[in-house]
């Protein structure tokens, strides 16, 4: 027998959004806990600081380059190598269910199997050979918008749901700008859905389903994928008490000081001054028709405060999982992973939302392992490093998994590698290996970044 793995995703979720990584707003202790008993990574970093490019790293373990995801709307080659398919090859159970975000959400052709599967309200497109190799897929997005599964369960189920969310675009198909809450933040709205109804409860309770539906002495790899804290912040207008906004102190990094705010922007590439005074507009899911510069420091503690609340009910739902998977006696059989895509600004810089900016806000990851109690697994209680993550690299340094097949033109290796000592910087056979941000400009409009390894010998 192998083991079981919950692989446990969020969404846009900044490194000190956990307690267990310093920060003070949110509540997680079942994430803290999970921290407390294995490995917590303090320089996780993405291929890139968009979705679809880092959700791609995942579940390939390749460089941006190689699988060509580059930008948000670029879908992933239906051939493309996958952990899950690995997996399954060799014997286990296999699902993804929240947010997958291979392929473009905004699809009314159906040209893409994860809304076909959400619109045909189909779990699997193949039994024998399944979509990217998950046996069972249920998918999910920010709130009711477009065909995935959660999106079809609550316009079946709860009609009355629909309108409580936040319009992700508007009526030119744009980015909604339209404010919210008490102080008209972007992307903001008090919603008065139920808890129970909210996508991140639907995320753990379809997972319960499922891992209920296996049998005791099933292997078996689950993707739980939370949609949130992305934007557009919507979380149950219930759960609001959890944080309230007024109370909250501004962020580190936003300077209410509007002449040494903006200095700091003039001190950097001049995407940065030009984004925060409206004049460049990139394809970050920010909205087209908002103004950085227009942001008040009221309307950063309530995009905090909203945020945090969500955080809040992701750690619920992971405490929920957790006590499912106990009550079912696999929990010394456990492997547990959990990270996010990108990271979000917050106010910092006077910023929201993401960009092709390489600053921690975006690009400093919540990274844990939490290895499964009965392996072998050497432990350290903090590893000070740089890891380029995706999942096969965590999955391959288990004892367990030592014949998991490495797909061609996979670019990494097993991260015991990295661990057997405390070194502040992964080791390769030629040196110390640093990061190198870069930035990319296309046809003189279209910019996006990336991260590439290289020695610190080098010029």
């Amino acid at each position: 027998m192998g083991r079981k793995i919950l692989f446990i995703t969020t969404d846009q979720q900044r490194y000190d959004a956990l307690g267990c990584n310093g920060g003070t707003i949110a509540r997680t202790p079942n994430i803290d806990a999970l921290s407390k008993a294995g490995i917590t990574f303090d320089r996780a970093h993405p291929q890139n600081v968009v979705c679809m490019p880092s959700r791609s790293t995942m579940i390939t373990g390749q460089h941006v380059s190689t699988h060509g995801v580059w930008m948000n709307g670029v879908p992933l080659p239906q051939d493309a190598p996958s952990i899950a398919g690995d997996l399954r090859a060799v014997g286990y159970s296999t699902a993804l269910i929240g947010k997958a975000h291979f392929e473009p959400l905004l699809d009314p052709f159906l040209r893409f199997t994860e809304n076909r599967l959400g619109n045909e309200r189909q779990t699997t497109d193949n039994p024998v050979d399944p979509h990217r190799g998950f046996d069972h897929m249920e998918l999910s997005t920010h709130g009711a918008v477009g065909q995935l599964h959660y999106s079809q369960w609550v316009r079946d189920n709860h009609p009355e749901a629909v309108a409580g969310f936040y319009r992700v675009l508007d009526n030119e198909l744009q980015v909604n700008a339209q404010g919210g809450g008490d102080t008209n933040a972007p992307q903001l709205k008090i919603n008065p859905i139920p808890t129970e109804w909210y996508h991140t409860h639907w995320v753990a309770q379809r997972t319960i389903n499922w891992l209920n539906s296996l049998p005791a002495d099933k292997d078996w790899f689950c993707w739980m994928s939370f949609p949130d804290p992305h934007h557009p912040w919507d979380p149950p207008a219930s759960e609001l008490h959890r944080v309230p906004w007024k109370d909250l102190d501004l962020p580190v990094g936003y300077n209410e000081d509007k002449s040494k705010r903006e200095k700091i922007l003039d001190d950097k590439l001049r995407h940065w001054r030009g984004w925060y005074d409206g004049t460049f507009v990139s394809n970050y899911e920010a909205p087209a028709h908002w103004v950085p510069a227009t942001l008040t420091a009221d309307q950063v503690r309530e995009v905090n405060a909203f945020t945090h609340v969500e955080n809040e009910l992701i750690d619920d739902a992971i405490g929920a999982v957790m006590s499912a998977i106990t009550a079912r006696g696999w929990q010394d059989d456990l492997d547990v992973l959990y990270t996010t895509d990108h990271g979000e600004f917050q106010g910092d810089f006077g910023l929201l939302f993401k960009g092709p900016y390489h600053v921690d806000s975006l690009m400093r990851l919540p990274l844990i392992w939490r290895p499964a109690p009965n392996t072998k697994t050497h432990r350290h209680g903090s590893v000070h490093q740089l890891v380029w993550f995706h999942s096969r690299q965590l999955l391959r340094t288990s004892p367990d998994l030592k014949n998991l097949r490495t797909p061609r033109q996979c670019g990494y290796r097993s991260m015991m590698l990295m661990l057997k000592n405390s070194a502040t910087n992964a080791c390769s056979q030629n040196g110390t290996v640093c990061c190198s941000a870069k930035l990319f400009i296309y046809a003189r409009s279209v910019v996006t970044t990336g991260f590439a390894p290289r020695h610190s010998t080098a010029r």
